[in-house]
């Protein structure tokens, strides 16, 4: 079952312990991960599973103005997040039920939500994909723990890119895994986008800069 993260906000406050992550926090080289792929100026963000608002406060580090909302199921994480980061848009919000929200956003990023250990964890990460496809106008990026790890955690789950990579195939998303960045975890980007240039038979957003 998933951590109980009130809890753990009420013991270790403003700290990567707080959000179910280690005292090496590498928090901002998840958020550079996350969002390089993707041009987000004046695009309109939803973050899931927010914790403390971080992803808004590296993006506004990165000269990035975005309309920001994030979900979380901590009532504490987002006292904190509204203090932290008070431009952004903060509501309680289980990430279960993502089929009742119908408000789209143009990105939609989630770092850590398939970290715990669930009944059904792949019925939970085709769940979340669909429902993620269905709300982001133009793309959205999620990060696992990867099977490929040597050391592992009773409590955490581990996905196989596999699996991912199988998901995105059956329902004709288009994809890419980074596998690179750190030995034991990967991030997932999904495009939306479907139009090309007949006369290159290449999607245009490839030359496009990003950020």
């Amino acid at each position: 079952m998933p951590k109980n993260y009130d809890e753990l906000v009420n013991k270790y406050g403003d700290s990567p312990l707080s959000l179910g992550w280690g005292l090496k926090d590498r928090r901002e080289l998840r958020f550079k991960v996350l969002t390089e792929r993707w041009n987000l100026r004046n695009s309109s963000i939803l973050d899931l599973g927010c914790g403390f608002g971080d992803l808004l406060g590296f993006m506004k580090a990165s000269g990035l103005e975005v309309d920001y909302t994030g979900f979380d199921t901590s009532c504490n994480a987002l006292e904190i997040a509204r203090a932290k980061h008070p431009s952004g848009r903060y509501e309680l919000f289980d990430i279960s039920n993502l089929e009742e929200e119908e408000r789209h956003f143009d990105y939609i990023f989630a770092s850590g939500i398939f970290n715990d250990k669930r009944a059904e964890p792949n019925h939970f990460v085709r769940s979340v994909f669909g429902q993620a496809y269905r709300l982001a106008n133009r793309g959205f990026s999620v990060n696992f723990l990867s099977t490929t790890a040597s050391l592992r955690y009773e409590e955490s789950e581990y996905t196989a890119p596999s699996l991912i990579a199988r998901i995105c195939e059956e329902n004709n998303m288009r994809f890419e895994i980074n596998h690179f960045y750190m030995p034991f975890e990967f991030t997932v980007h999904v495009s939306k986008k479907e139009g090309f240039n007949p006369d290159l038979i290449i999607y245009d957003e490839y030359f496009e800069t990003e950020n």
